[in-house]
């Protein structure tokens, strides 16, 4: 007789339809995509959209992913069950729906505690997506026992079912990406991956047990997550772009107790304008004026980055002889300008949508005077619009009298420096002469403040201007030594820049 202690009897699963789970994980494929990419936006008002903030979101969801696929493996060995994947998915739309409800009052607590932007997005990430992809990353083994295919063909039903997932995931990527987010927003497109969850959860149920009852139970669940997308977003206060997350609210200036309406991006206040008049409503833009010094009459000049179009208008309504090209990459910016901060169309402006350096990469025009008003956050820069490269061809547009005007955020000295000390050593690499303008306080260095960096080809041949602000400019604010740092350059193979902000 057989001696030893008898083996327990592996649980049976229970087979379900391969074309029910075909479905159910190329739905939960293209969730895990759209979340992901959701999760840029869902950080970007608080921690920015730099190079951290993805590289900690797409580390999360890659250590939720592999921790779920081991954990419904084993899970999937002990109750194999139509069940456990309906509990599995509907878990994670509830879940992912937690995430639509607490991403405002966690976030917001959690800026107030943690400033360095790598830590509390890693932070961020962990607390808001980390179990919703721990579950999603459990579908894929609890469906492939589901299938229950003889042994010869298990290699053929596990490579279905996983192409079948990747290509969900390649289906979210581009839809989420071209249409839902700018469609949607944030908060709606939550609700929908949510509501698509729970009906993917109740197919598995159907697939179970098909029969036409549970067509209620599906519309039931599909119904109760649009009354919640109701409860979530009464109202929309923040408008999703393919770009940015956009915010216009209306405010009092603090010195003049003017009326003023303000455009936040990604929660930095990007640009304003003041209600009564339709003028800029904040100081740095007045040093937009030096080039009226340094090229008198000018007639031809580009700015990158229009944000409300405060500058543009500005700039149509002073210089009424010039003409000027805007390169703004977001479109619904504009449209926004045209609709909150009264931009019309001018027969001296042209507008270009399009990325900044292919712009100046394939420019043919020249420019007196070059704009560069793209460098505001004080959690992430374009990198490669500060690089070497970028100021040569910013050199070649140029007139030979003509002159770039960069306004960039930090100080000259101390720890929140190091973004433009190496900006200006990458400018004078192509400029023969630097013009450093701090808007706030020259004096002290150690402020964090918006700086005015003026790039020239030719020196100034005076210090002195008729125009009092302008000489006031000149005599108060511009740096009068030569700034030399010990700062490695920008270049397209090294350009850092938004490291260089965690100081901030």
């Amino acid at each position: 007789m057989p001696t030893g202690t008898p083996m327990s009897p592996q649980p049976q699963a229970v087979a379900l339809s391969k074309v029910f789970l075909g479905i159910v994980v190329f739905v939960c494929g293209a969730v895990v995509m759209m979340f992901e990419l959701l999760g840029s936006r869902v950080l970007a008002p608080y921690s920015g959209t730099s190079l951290y903030v993805w590289t900690n979101i797409i580390g999360v969801i890659l250590g939720s992913l592999s921790l779920g696929y081991w954990l419904g493996g084993r899970l999937t060995d002990r109750y194999p069950r139509p069940l456990g994947l309906f509990l599995i998915i509907l878990a994670a739309a509830l879940l992912v729906m937690l995430v639509n409800v607490l991403k405002t009052p966690f976030l917001s607590a959690l800026s107030t505690r943690v400033v360095d932007p790598r830590w509390a997005s890693l932070v961020a990430s962990l607390g808001l997506f980390s179990l919703p992809g721990i579950l999603l990353g459990m579908v894929s083994p609890y469906a492939v026992r589901l299938a229950q295919d003889s042994p010869e063909h298990l290699g053929r039903t596990v490579g279905s079912l996983y192409a079948l997932s990747t290509a969900g995931s390649i289906a979210g990527t581009f839809l989420a990406g071209f249409v839902l987010i700018p469609m949607q927003g944030t908060t709606g497109l939550l609700t929908i991956l949510a509501a698509c969850l729970a009906v993917a959860a109740l197919l598995v149920l159907v697939a179970a047990r098909p029969d036409k009852s549970q067509v209620l139970p599906m519309l039931a669940v599909a119904a109760t997550f649009g009354l919640l997308q109701m409860w979530v977003n009464p109202d929309l206060t923040v408008v999703e772009s393919e770009y940015n997350s956009i915010r216009i609210y209306e405010s009092v200036d603090a010195a003049t107790q003017r009326g003023m309406r303000v455009l936040e991006l990604n929660n930095y206040v990007n640009s304003g304008m003041y209600l009564d008049n339709g003028d800029p409503a904040f100081d740095y833009l007045e040093f937009f004026r030096l080039p009226e010094h340094f090229v008198p009459g000018f007639n031809k000049a580009l700015i990158f980055g229009a944000g409300a179009y405060s500058f543009p208008k500005y700039f149509l309504a002073h210089y009424p002889q010039a003409s000027l090209d805007v390169v703004e990459i977001d479109p619904r910016l504009t449209a926004l300008a045209r609709e909150h901060f009264r931009l019309r169309d001018d027969p001296h402006m042209r507008i270009f949508h399009e990325d900044g350096r292919t712009y100046i990469n394939r420019c043919r025009e020249l420019y007196e005077v070059v704009y560069f008003d793209v460098f505001r956050s004080m959690y992430s820069v374009p990198d490669h619009l500060t690089t070497l490269e970028c100021a040569q061809q910013v050199s070649r547009c140029l007139t030979d009298n003509g002159v770039a005007v960069y306004n960039v955020l930090g100080s000259l000295e101390g720890p929140s420096s190091r973004f433009i000390q190496a900006e200006i050593m990458t400018l004078k690499q192509v400029f023969p002469f630097l013009y450093v303008f701090p808007v706030d306080d020259g004096q002290d260095k150690l402020t964090t403040q918006n700086i005015i960096l003026v790039a020239a080809k030719k020196p100034l041949t005076s210090l002195t201007n008729k125009d009092a602000p302008l000489d006031r400019m000149l005599a108060t604010s511009l740096i009068p030594e030569e700034l030399t740092y010990h700062a490695r350059v920008f270049t397209d193979d090294f350009f850092p820049a938004n490291s260089f902000l965690d100081a901030y």
